[in-house]
Parts: structure tokens; sequence; C-alpha cells
């Protein structure tokens, strides 16, 4: 592997869970920091040009930006039109980062890593992690682990085309030693739950700045649309 980095002084934080398990959802609690941004293009270019204090506005601009990108019930087949996407902010598909292809100029992925900001990635199995570092050269992982009831309930309103991976648990999971251990099926039926794990996260990343009520109210939407 190439030791050249191709977005200096980069952080990323790899989300790695089976499909319909809920990692953009997660993504998206972790992005209401203050310390990473939204994939989402528009709202990363807005976090970029903000000069001004990081006030409750801050926060709540952000929420209202996560809480429209849910569907309405009717449409929850249209989820994965609706939902952010790497794609809209790094302007590259990352089926070719095993080619260690430098980032497009007109990507925000540079000035992201000058402000020191953090940006998350989807991953699907551990196998695909081995060439980010030539990207970030700062990485963090979670885990989506003990996710398959979740998974196995959202997958036919969401996709009907895909069915939950079974070789994920013991072949695609981030090892232990390296990662946040997030439980899905214990904790995402039930808000208050939930919202603790959320904070135990945000500590495990040295993030200071989680808002309790602002991912309740996200969770309440979102686990309001699988009921």
């Amino acid at each position: 592997m190439t030791t050249n980095i191709l977005i200096p002084n980069g952080r990323a934080i790899i989300f790695n869970y089976p499909a319909g398990a809920g990692g953009k959802m997660l993504q998206n609690c972790v992005a209401l920091s203050r310390y990473c941004v939204l994939s989402s293009l528009q709202c990363a270019t807005w976090q970029l040009n903000y000069l001004g204090k990081i006030t409750r506005q801050y926060y709540q601009y952000k929420l209202q930006r996560i809480l429209a990108s849910l569907p309405p019930p009717d449409r929850m087949n249209d989820w994965l039109n609706s939902e952010f996407k790497e794609k809209d902010l790094y302007g590259i598909n990352f089926e070719g980062f095993n080619r260690h292809d430098p980032m497009p100029n007109n990507v925000a992925m540079y000035r992201l890593a000058q402000q020191g900001l953090y940006s998350t990635v989807s991953v699907h199995n551990w196998g695909a992690v081995e060439h980010y570092a030539c990207y970030w050269p700062t990485l963090k992982h979670v885990c989506l682990v003990n996710s398959e009831q979740f998974a196995r309930f959202c997958l036919p309103i969401k996709n009907s085309s895909l069915q939950y991976d079974l070789e994920w648990i013991p072949e695609g999971g981030t090892p232990k030693d390296q990662c946040f251990e997030f439980d899905i099926d214990g904790t995402m039926w039930t808000t208050d739950l939930f919202v603790k794990q959320v904070a135990d996260l945000y500590n495990y990343l040295g993030f200071d700045d989680f808002q309790a009520d602002l991912i309740t109210l996200y969770h309440q939407h979102y686990i309001g649309l699988h009921q």
C-alpha cells in the first residue's frame, strides 16, 4: 500500500455495518457535532463558511437539515434517494479507492482537513478499510453490532432488493480493539437507551458538544418511521 497521503491532515470516522443497520442515521448523530460535517456538500459548505459563534441555532440548523432528509411515512421505499450520500460530499465513488486516486480538486475534503473537521465514511466490510489510511491519516472506527433484528425489519420497507448479510458478523466486522461497538438491537427501539449510547460514542470520539435533546428529537422522528 502506498504511503502517500492523498488528503494531508485529513480526518474521517469509518462506520462499518451491514446494510439496513442504521449506519447513515448514526453518522448523522455524530455529524451534528461542530467537529464533523454531514455527508452533504451543501451542508458541509455551510459549515466550512460559518464564521459566527457556535450557538443553539448552529446545532438546530444542522438538525433541521437532518430531519429534512427523512422521507414521509408513505415513501419509505424512497429512503435511499432521501438520505445523505458520501458521493455528494466527496465527489467520487469509493469503489475506486484501491487505485489510490487523488481527490478531485472541487471536493470540500481538503478544506475540511485544513479546518480540522471530520467527515464520515460507510463501509460494509472491514477489509475495505485497508486503503483508507492513504486518504485520511487520522481515522476513527465505529462498528454497528447486534443489528440483525433491526436490519431484517428495515430492509424490506426501505430496499426490497437487499437481504441481510449473514456473513457480515463472522467476516466483515471491525476488530473489537480498534473501534467503538454500537449495539443497535439493544438500543435502537428505545430513545433513552439510544441517546445514552450516542453520548458514550461522543466521549469515545473526543467530541465535547453532545446535544441530548436534539439527538432525542432526531431519534423519535427516525424510529417513528419504523413503527
